[in-house]
């Protein structure tokens, strides 16, 4: 909503919001599979050869008050990509509930940095490529169970050729996708990571509705 508020504030038009899981891949993965081929760090697009070859200028914002001039002298296609606010997650302040209502005041500013800096005649589409969940106090799931275990207690895990895949039927917390060797804790599980992200309560990377859910508008000035 506060995304919305900026763009009446600014004078842009809503053309359409949200829309169903599908309607439109998260960035990387449709800068990966439809415009370059093979998986990129963001922070490389803008000197991709590949992007400049289709008539694609793309900027990398390593947080919000990052800033650039955003020209396109030949109409060419524009791809922002902006670490924030998923940068912010990496703080220790993300260890307190606080930590996302401390950020929202950065929100205009990124708006100001990106958005507003395209030309007036782009249609702009801005989405997410995954949310977090918060594991406040009383926020995780009470099934108990070694799932996290088994996936090294991440919330998920890509098993090798040689490793046996967990068994679905026996763990019902766990999603599997075995053509992909994959699998993701499913809802509010929470894990026990060793180090300092142990202590985040903000999480992300496995099955919940924050991560399937791709927020996206399209906005027409």
């Amino acid at each position: 909503m506060r995304v919305l508020r900026a763009g009446r504030g600014f004078g842009v038009i809503l053309d359409r919001e949200g829309g169903p899981v599908g309607d439109l891949e998260s960035l990387d993965r449709a800068v990966e599979q439809r415009l370059v081929g093979k998986p990129i760090a963001p922070k490389t697009l803008p000197q991709r050869k590949d992007l400049k070859d289709l008539g694609i200028r793309a900027f990398y914002f390593d947080d919000a008050i990052t800033t650039h001039q955003i020209h396109c002298p030949n109409g060419e296609k524009v791809v922002l990509w902006s670490a924030f606010p998923d940068v912010t997650y990496q703080d220790s302040d993300a260890r307190f509930a606080r930590h996302f209502a401390d950020m929202q005041k950065l929100y205009d500013t990124a708006w100001k940095n990106t958005v507003m800096q395209l030309p007036r005649s782009k249609r702009v589409i801005i989405t997410s490529d995954h949310g977090y969940i918060f594991f406040g106090a009383g926020f995780d799931s009470t099934r108990s169970g070694d799932t996290c275990d088994l996936l090294d207690q991440d919330r998920f895990k890509v098993f090798g050729s040689e490793e046996k895949l967990p068994n679905p039927n026996h763990h019902a917390e766990l999603q599997v996708l075995a053509d992909r060797r994959l699998a993701m804790v499913r809802g509010r599980i929470k894990n026990k990571p060793c180090g300092h992200s142990g202590n985040r309560i903000y999480r992300h990377g496995g099955l919940s509705l924050m991560e399937m859910l791709v927020p996206w508008v399209v906005l027409e000035r």
